[in-house]
């Protein structure tokens, strides 16, 4: 039987695009001015400019947390421990230093910031059985997890 679903590596391309190339596109078309205020000018509609978020100073890092950078070990239970425990101090960033480093889904709650060190690169798992179906606090629907969400 035929998957009626969207392959995941599909999912991983769109997040792909939706993370670096959406955001570069207007300098790689020559535009410089990457302010929120050019962003916004232009559009068929009328949008105010968002307030960003304000992040503590907390830090903690997922290797605290028995994280390997390998590119092998399935890390999920490091992130979800990493952000749980920014959580607790109120907020911060969750630090992922340089390494390969393979998960399954990461649920992001308020005031985290995920910040990748140089170096650092996040892959998805391929395995179906990383991705439980969760419920959707909002409509009470359910869904495979998806690489990356969060519920306000």
């Amino acid at each position: 039987m035929k998957n009626k679903f969207l392959p995941l590596n599909n999912i991983f391309t769109f997040v792909s695009l939706l993370v670096f190339v959406i955001p570069n596109s207007k300098i790689a078309f020559g535009q410089t001015d990457t302010t929120m205020k050019s962003m916004l000018t232009g559009l068929p509609f009328q949008m105010s400019i968002p307030a960003l978020p304000v992040i503590a100073d907390n830090q903690v890092n997922i290797l605290s947390f028995e994280a390997l950078g390998n590119g092998l070990k399935l890390n999920t239970e490091a992130f979800n421990k990493a952000i749980d425990a920014c959580v607790a101090q109120g907020g911060g960033k969750v630090v992922v230093p340089a390494g390969v480093w393979l998960t399954g889904p990461i649920r992001f709650k308020s005031n985290i910031n995920l910040h990748l060190e140089k170096g650092a690169l996040i892959i998805f798992s391929k395995d179906h059985n990383d991705y439980p179906i969760i419920q959707n606090p909002v409509n009470k629907s359910f869904m495979v997890a998806p690489p990356i969400y969060g519920f306000s």
